[in-house]
């Protein structure tokens, strides 16, 4: 099964900063790829957003399956995995960020949902609840 989102192929060994950040937003197009190829491509260094988009605004948001969860303080990738099977909410796949260490996990979980959503708001209520659900990823 495909997924729609925005992905940006270039590869990075660090957070882009400046001038590659903007470049990054020029860049970004919206594609179906599979969850197994879109996680292969993080890994690689590749940039994405969840919801498929013809621009860069919240006014040209188009839909949405995917919804990440970043988290950068306060936890450890498993005390979150042990989260989602406690509340039985699995992740697709996530990923270590370019700052993540041993002693300060930095890691995203992108989840999917069964069916594409549509409707802005919606998604918008999807991602506060999943955010409320996870308390310690990032605002």
């Amino acid at each position: 099964m495909k997924i729609k989102c925005m992905l940006d192929k270039r590869y990075y060994s660090e957070k882009p900063t400046g001038k590659d950040v903007g470049a990054i937003q020029n860049r970004i197009t919206p594609m179906d790829i599979t969850v197994e190829d879109l996680s292969n491509e993080l890994i690689r260094g590749a940039s994405f957003k969840a919801p498929s988009m013809n621009g860069r605004t919240d006014s040209s948001w188009v839909s949405q399956q995917l919804f990440a969860l970043d988290f950068d303080e306060d936890t450890t990738i498993e005390e979150e995995l042990n989260r989602c099977k406690e509340l039985d909410i699995l992740p697709v796949f996530g990923y270590t960020s370019f700052s993540h260490t041993k002693e300060q996990h930095k890691f995203r979980l992108v989840f999917c949902m069964d069916s594409i959503i549509n409707d802005y708001d919606t998604a918008k209520q999807i991602q506060s609840i999943l955010m409320g659900l996870f308390n310690k990823s990032d605002k």
